[in-house]
Order: structure tokens, then sequence, then C-alpha cells
């Protein structure tokens, strides 16, 4: 507001990485990295989702880094590092961007854990409703175990789908 009346602290973004990110870029790293350790409760498909999001400017600083020799090694390590967590809890992280809305609303309501979702999330999306709605209808809770015994009846059909015969001929 213009209203003098009102009481306002106004900040110029300073972009150190000018030529590399966008000022609007900069503008969204200095949002989410301070709040990062008084982070307001974000419910895991949130992180996911500001993981998506924040991903492609890390990209850039990370390409720019290597092309000047400041960073060695892969893009998922240097990206854990700048997030402050491991490649692995990384990983999870982002497989629950991967995830049918079901299986979202799984995880959001506690049902199934990060480490589920990371095992359910290499499937295609009507492959983990189906997976879902056996595990409901078995009564039992989506953990690793569970979706891994859901999986391998879909991964031996696809196994035998692709599996040439002797006489070289794919079987359907």
């Amino acid at each position: 507001t213009d209203d003098p009346r009102v009481p306002t602290i106004v900040r110029e973004v300073v972009n150190p990485l000018e030529g590399v990110i966008t000022l609007h870029e900069m503008e969204i790293l200095n949002i989410v990295f301070p709040n990062k350790g008084s982070r307001r409760n974000l419910s895991p498909t949130e992180e996911a989702a500001e993981i998506l999001y924040i991903k492609p400017i890390i990209r850039k600083i990370y390409d720019q880094q290597k092309a000047s020799g400041e960073v060695t090694g892969k893009f998922r390590t240097f990206f854990a590092s700048v997030l402050g967590i491991s490649e692995t809890t990384l990983q999870r992280k982002e497989s629950i961007g991967k995830l049918s809305n079901a299986a979202k609303e799984a995880v959001e309501d506690g049902r199934m854990t990060a480490t589920a979702a990371a095992e359910l999330s290499s499937l295609s999306v009507d492959a983990q409703d189906d997976a879902l709605a056996v595990i409901d209808e078995e009564g039992i809770r989506p953990t690793v175990q569970a979706i891994k015994d859901q999986k391998r009846p879909q991964e031996q059909e696809s196994l035998v789908e692709t599996v040439p015969n002797p006489e070289g001929q794919v079987l359907s």
C-alpha cells in the first residue's frame, strides 16, 4: 500500500548469481531457504511440490558451478546437499510427486510412509491405484512389503510380454 500510516519495510532482493538465475528465481530461493529450519509444517506432498518447484533453479546453479569447476559430482548429490538432506531422503521426497491422487492422500493421511510411497511411485498411476485398492481390500497397511507383494505379479506380467521365445518371437 502507498498509505504512509502503514508501517512497511522495503527490501531489495540482491542477486549474487545474476546471469545464472533471474531475480524472480532468487526471490523464490529467498523465500524457501530462510524458512527451512522454522518450516511451517509442510505436508509430504507440499514438500515434494516445493522440491519440484526449486529443482530447475538449483539445476542452473549446479550447471554454472560445474562448468566453472567449482563443483564436481552428480546433480542429485549437489541438490541434496543444498537442501541439507541425504540423497535417499531427496529421492523419497521426489517420489511422492509421482504418486496418484489416491496414493498422495494415503501419504497425507499417514496411512503410508514416504518409503512405501517411493516403492509405489515406480508403478504407473493406474497400477498405483490398483495396488492400493488390493491392499485396502485385504485390510492391511500399505507398507513397503505389501507394495512389493503387489508389484511382483505386475513385473512378472511385463517380463512375459517382452521375453522372446527360443524362435525369437516375443511372447504375449
